[in-house]
């Protein structure tokens, strides 16, 4: 399931044997029973939407050991005012992507549209996730 962040400084997210919102639909899993089969991170829906965060730390621990770990601060990623939109309105997106835990801009909104922190639930697309929808759709 998505988390949604923004305007912050040093925010730590913890996923500690977090299962996936898709245990619940999948397994018929209910909130405290059962057994986790998908854990966060391992579903492509499982993402963390941020925007102006500075300092974000991000860590995933399996049996108490840390698995996965990663850092971001849009400054460092190259937010930038573009039209009337501040820097702090660059929209990323820190998901699990081949086992790593990566941070990408945000290209546009599942409509189609310009990215806009507005709005639609949509869900939103890394320049990464157009180009595959775009081979994908070549093909």
């Amino acid at each position: 399931a998505p988390v949604k962040a923004d305007l912050c400084d040093s925010l730590t997210l913890e996923f500690w044997d977090a299962p996936s919102n898709k245990n619940l639909s999948a397994h018929g899993i209910g909130i405290g029973g059962g057994t986790t089969k998908v854990f966060w991170g391992e579903d492509k829906d499982d993402r963390i939407l941020h925007a102006g965060v500075s300092n974000l730390c991000v860590s995933t621990y399996r049996d108490g050991y840390l698995d996965l770990t990663t850092k971001a601060d849009y400054k460092a990623l190259g937010a930038k005012k573009v039209g009337n939109a501040s820097p702090e309105e660059m929209q990323f997106v820190t998901s699990v992507v081949n086992g790593e835990l990566i941070t990408e801009k945000v290209a546009r909104n599942g409509g189609g549209g310009p990215s806009s922190h507005g709005g639609s639930s949509a869900r939103v697309m890394t320049e990464r996730e157009v180009e595959e929808e775009r081979k994908r759709k070549e093909n």
